[in-house]
This record gives C-alpha cells, sequence and structure tokens, in this order.
C-alpha cells in the first residue's frame, strides 16, 4: 500500500516535468500574450480602419463624365437625300453622328469636407484609447490566471511537505502497531489524515493542471515547455498620483472624446443644410442651333422645406447623452477607486497580521518539534494532528492572501486608469 501511494505522489508531479524550460519576465510573458490574443489582434485591425478612414475623408469626390444623344445611324430621309450633313470628327469617325459630352463636379460647402476630416481623427483616437483599455483589461486577466497558477503550485509543496511528515508517522505507526505498542484506531487515524491531504494534493495538482495549460494556449507555446516567470523586477507600491486619477483614467478619456466626437457630428450635421453646388461643362455636336455648343451650368438643392432638422436635432439629444454619461462615469469611477483602494489596504493589513508573529522557518522548526514529541509520545496524536491541519490552514490563507494582494494591486492600477505594465524597477 505505501508503495502504491509513493508511485500515485510522483505521477502526480509528471505536469512539472517538461523537455524544455525558461525562465521569463513577466513583462516579456505579457507581450508574447498580448501578440498571440486575437481580440488584441482585431483591436489592432480596427485601429488600421480608423487610419484608413482618415486618408478616405480628405479625399475629394470624382467628376462625373456623360456622353449622350449619340445617334448610332441615320436615314437618307433624315439627311434629307443628302450623304453628308454632319463632318466627320477624324477619318470616317462621327460622320453623321450627333453627340453630346458634359463633366460635371461636386462642391461640398460648409467645410463637409474639414468637419469629415476631423471627425475621422477623433473616432481614430478613441479606437486608439478603446485598444490600450482592452489591452489593459486583457493583461489583467492573464496576470490573475499567472498568480493562481503560483498559488496552486505553492500549495502543492505546502501539502507535500505535510503529506511527507504524515507519511513518516504512519510509517512508524505501523511498525509500532506490528509490536503492540499503539492501537489500530491511532493508525487508522494518521492514515485517513494522509488520505485527506493526498487528496488535497491532487485537487491542487489538477487546478495548477488546467491552468498551465490555458497559460500555455494563451501565450502559444506547448505544453511540453516549462515556463517560469520571475516576478523580481515588479514594485508592488501603489502609484504616487492617485489624486490625479482624473487627468489618466482611460475611461474618463474616451468619455471626453466621445463628446468631442458627437459635438463634431453636431457641427456636421448643422453644415448638411447648406446644399452642395455641382458645376457643370458640356458640349454638344449638331444638337441645336449651333453646330459646335458648349456651355456651363451649375446646379444645387433649394433648402426650402428640408434643411436636416431632424438629424441636427437627434445629435444634438446624443450629445447631451454623452454628457450625462461622462458625470455618471466619474461618479462611478471615484467610487469603484474607493473600493479597490480600501481592499488592497486591508489585505495589506491582513498579510502583515498573519506573519508579524511567526516565520515561515519558525513555524517549520515548531512542526518538527511537534513530530519529535509525537514519536516521543510527549504530545497525542490528536494535539499533533491538530497543529499540522492548523500550519496548512495558516500557510493555504497566506498563500491566498498572497495572491489576491497581488491581483488587487494590478486591479488597483487597471482601475487608476494607469498603465499596468509600468511597474518595473
Amino acid at each position: 500500500m505505501r508503495y502504491e501511494i509513493l508511485a500515485f505522489i510522483a505521477f502526480l508531479q509528471l505536469p512539472h516535468v517538461a523537455t524544455s524550460q525558461e525562465l521569463w519576465s513577466l513583462q516579456e510573458a505579457e507581450q508574447l500574450f498580448l501578440n498571440q490574443n486575437i481580440e488584441i489582434q482585431e483591436g489592432k485591425a480596427e485601429l488600421y480602419v480608423a487610419e484608413s478612414a482618415i486618408q478616405q475623408a480628405k479625399l475629394f469626390n470624382n467628376p462625373e463624365l456623360t456622353l449622350e444623344q449619340v445617334n448610332l445611324w441615320s436615314t437618307q430621309s433624315q439627311r434629307d437625300g443628302e450623304s453628308t450633313v454632319i463632318p466627320p470628327v477624324i477619318g470616317s469617325v462621327g460622320k453623321n453622328t450627333q453627340f453630346s459630352i458634359g463633366i460635371e463636379q461636386e462642391i461640398r460647402l460648409g467645410g463637409k469636407r474639414k468637419k469629415g476630416v476631423q471627425l475621422a481623427r477623433l473616432n481614430h483616437r478613441l479606437t486608439s484609447l478603446k485598444q490600450a483599455y482592452s489591452s489593459e483589461e486583457a493583461l489583467l486577466h492573464f496576470r490573475s490566471l499567472l498568480f493562481e497558477k503560483d498559488y496552486y503550485k505553492a500549495y502543492q509543496l505546502t501539502l507535500r511537505e505535510e503529506l511527507d511528515l504524515l507519511h513518516q508517522v504512519s510509517q512508524t505507526y505501523e511498525k509500532q502497531r506490528e509490536l503492540g505498542f499503539i492501537s489500530t484506531s491511532d493508525l487508522l487515524r494518521i492514515q485517513a489524515a494522509e488520505y485527506e491531504v493526498e487528496q488535497e494534493y491532487m485537487e491542487a495538482n489538477q487546478a495548477w493542471s488546467q491552468l498551465n495549460e490555458l497559460i500555455h494556449s494563451l501565450l502559444g507555446r506547448s505544453i511540453t515547455e516549462q515556463i517560469e516567470i520571475d516576478y523580481s523586477s515588479i514594485r508592488f507600491e501603489l502609484p504616487d498620483i492617485l489624486e490625479q486619477h482624473e487627468l489618466h483614467h482611460p475611461l474618463l478619456q474616451m468619455g471626453q472624446e466621445e463628446i468631442q466626437l458627437k459635438r463634431k457630428s453636431l457641427a456636421l450635421e448643422k453644415a448638411q443644410k447648406i446644399p452642395d453646388i455641382r458645376l457643370s461643362g458640356n458640349y454638344d455636336r449638331h444638337g441645336g442651333v449651333w453646330p459646335n455648343f458648349i456651355g456651363f451650368g451649375i446646379r444645387f438643392t433649394l433648402p426650402i422645406w428640408n434643411r436636416n432638422q431632424g438629424n441636427i436635432k437627434a445629435a444634438q439629444t446624443l450629445l447631451d447623452l454623452e454628457q450625462s454619461k461622462l458625470d455618471a462615469q466619474r461618479i462611478a469611477l471615484q467610487n469603484k477607486i474607493h473600493t479597490e483602494l480600501n481592499t488592497y489596504n486591508q489585505l495589506v493589513a491582513f498579510r502583515e497580521k498573519i506573519t508579524q508573529d511567526f516565520t515561515d522557518e519558525s513555524l517549520k522548526q515548531i512542526q518538527q518539534s511537534y513530530l519529535k514529541n509525537l514519536l516521543q509520545k510527549n504530545i497525542s496524536l490528536i494535539e499533533f494532528l491538530d497543529f499540522t491541519d492548523t500550519y496548512k490552514e495558516r500557510q493555504k490563507i497566506l498563500l491566498e492572501t498572497d495572491r489576491k494582494l497581488h491581483t488587487q494591486y494590478f486591479t488597483l492600477r487597471y482601475t487608476l486608469g494607469h498603465k499596468t505594465t509600468h511597474y518595473e524597477n
């Protein structure tokens, strides 16, 4: 039975064995994640589309060329018996052929083209802000996965230490039971405790394996490559400009850009009530009184009934709505920052409370002391198991607090609107 347990534990450790191992900084892992993330790539494509829209908005409308009133044939009765009533243009081309050629160019008035370019530029800036914010949001989730994976890895080490300790006691109790020094119930109790920790170890290992698979997939790497993240360059310290979050937060910047966008849209709708003009030039060959007639014209719509009143009113309504949304976003952001900051401070205080009395080294020494006293029968098995369970729970709480604290640190930076990639020494 002992050999089966040991073989099972060795099997659980197989996911840690890989054909290659790489040590990356957090920034390197994040950059690879962003390069592999399809949503980020879509955001970059949208940014390129917005750049193309600026180029398109700068262009003038193309002129229109028309060829009309071309007679493809003529009869002798139409020519009054004459063989040639209209001379050819070149050689025999155009003989007895009447036609009209015209060209027309639209001229946009009211600054519509300029306003369209400004609108496209604002949309490009807004798309850029959204793309950057989406990247930060994706990075926040990616880091939480890394911290959770490291938590399960560290917790497995704690469980493995306790499992080795319980296994040592279990082996000793088996020998002492054979000699009649301890009861069967004590042996069953220590074995049950060992199985319980072993089951918890297996669950932690399964959770680690699932996260490891997900992270490798997000990075586009084979699971046979063991990836370790170096966090030594990170300064888990709060930004020094908490009071300036309104100047930097991308949500507020996006809201302000949305307002500017709606203002330019309103200006463009107001410009639409000014009619555009179409200038034309026309050459008519034997189509009227003169054999060769060149004329010019102008065409425009009379703004009598439709002066774009409905669209102007709709654009004004959207502008007012955007301003209200920005005010609501500012209040929600202030509340969010207050909540996240309180959560961060509580986690910092709680971690200091956990570690202020005992260090990991002192607790391990106490653990060995309990083991020695148990084997020397100075304490009961119940006291020993109670301490080991307490030690395990204390380590679990500490590891969970570290995971939450690291995640909350980046969550707070994200909420403050600071670039969470600017965290290195």
